[in-house]
């Protein structure tokens, strides 16, 4: 009898809580009816009905650089070398947020821009991530909002474009992870790697640290999730960090990221280590005081990492990079990318929150990890020599060759 009451009590909270979250979900939908705004889903269906009626790839050479943007995934062409390839972003007028679906092209060497449509495309947003593997381009994730800013809409599609024939398709694969933006994407050894990220509700914001792995060389595309066990290396949960694909042994290295979430909830079971039954007791509470604490003092201010960590591909464990030499200062929203066996970073952003205001400071400098060592050092670039000091030093050099 006693399991039974028990069962009914769990149904009578399971049903309560329900009943909330449908009663919440209405007065949404009453305060956004009332406000005139269309809903966000709405707002994508009629987008994709418009798109639809394309029905082969055009290209557009030569064209107007793309609006102002920002958050849009911009990285190297996956079959052009020497080429860029963005797609999507978004802009804020002051009053209205327009996120955008176009792709583009840029040549460097010849500084033109190219537009793509295809028939078939990702639905507009920012803060995607992208890889590239044997002439195409993976994109995963990313968000869109209503013009207000007042709905998000956070995706958890995967696409895949050709470099060929600039189409895109969708890939319509099970599981894999959940919906989320700023987060990384990589290749490494045949296989996508995706990790961390945030999602954002307005009422909740869930930072993560999963792993997802799609092997690409694989007659059938499927995700999967490495295990883990609680005495693995894992990092943080995060967002808006980078990392490198180490090309000697085909590891991932990661550096930074940023987190605006109270400390994680702590169980006393876990962290109640000590001899007998009293000392588990006397840590595990310790333990659960201490979190409750530092959970009652977070006061919403985000968290800069300065943290590496190498995925090895073998295993797709994790490890610590311990941080050697002159490391950069805590920022966000920086630059890294591998030469030969440095990882260069440049850039970024720090910011401090204030009660009233937010005070940004940004960087212009560069450093280099040593993907062999693990050490931070400082680089300094040289101005470009002129017309005539090159000539120079083609001279000294072809003299001194002489002498030999």
């Amino acid at each position: 009898m006693g399991k039974k009451d028990k069962k009914k009590q769990g149904l009578g909270a399971a049903k309560t809580a329900a009943k909330a979250a449908k009663k919440e979900e209405k007065a949404a939908a009453a305060a956004l009816k009332a406000s005139g705004e269309d809903d966000v889903e709405a707002i994508l269906a009629d987008i994709l009905a418009a798109e639809a009626a394309a029905v082969a790839v055009t290209e557009a050479v030569a064209v107007e650089p793309p609006t102002p943007r920002v958050n849009g995934t911009f990285v190297p062409h996956p079959s052009r070398d020497g080429e860029l390839l963005l797609f999507g972003g978004e802009h804020f007028d002051g009053a209205r947020t327009t996120f955008y679906s176009d792709t583009y092209t840029y040549a460097p060497a010849k500084g033109v821009w190219s537009l793509y449509t295809s028939p078939t495309r990702p639905p507009p947003r920012s803060a995607a991530a992208a890889a590239a593997y044997r002439g195409h381009l993976y994109l995963f994730g990313g968000e869109f909002a209503s013009p207000s800013g007042g709905q998000f809409h956070h995706f958890k599609d995967l696409w895949r474009l050709d470099g060929a024939s600039m189409a895109w398709e969708k890939l319509e694969l099970r599981g894999g992870p959940t919906a989320r933006s700023g987060h990384r994407l990589a290749v490494s050894k045949g296989r996508l790697l995706v990790f961390g990220g945030f999602y954002d509700t307005l009422r909740e914001t869930r930072y993560m640290n999963d792993l997802h792995v799609l092997d690409l060389t694989a007659d059938e595309l499927v995700w999967s999730t490495p295990p883990t066990t609680p005495t693995d290396v894992v990092p943080s949960p995060r967002s808006g960090f980078q990392w490198v694909v180490d090309d000697a042994d085909g590891s991932a290295v990661l550096y930074g990221g940023f987190c605006k979430a109270p400390p994680p909830k702590k169980s006393g079971r876990a962290h109640a280590v000590g001899k007998g039954k009293a000392a588990k007791a006397s840590k595990g509470g310790a333990a659960i005081a201490a979190a409750m604490a530092a959970e009652e003092a977070y006061d919403g201010r985000g968290t800069i990492m300065t943290d590496a960590f190498r995925l090895r591909p073998d295993t797709l464990k994790w490890g610590r990079v311990k941080k050697g030499g002159y490391a950069p200062a805590a920022r966000a929203g920086f630059g890294l990318h591998a030469y030969k066996r440095l990882a260069v970073l440049f850039g970024g952003v720090e910011d401090e929150e204030g009660e009233e205001e937010l005070v940004s400071r940004f960087h212009a400098d560069l450093f280099a990890l040593n993907l062999d060592r693990g050490k931070w050092h400082p680089l300094t670039l040289r101005p470009p020599k002129s017309a005539k000091a090159a000539a120079a030093a083609a001279a000294r050099r072809k003299r001194r060759k002489g002498r030999r």
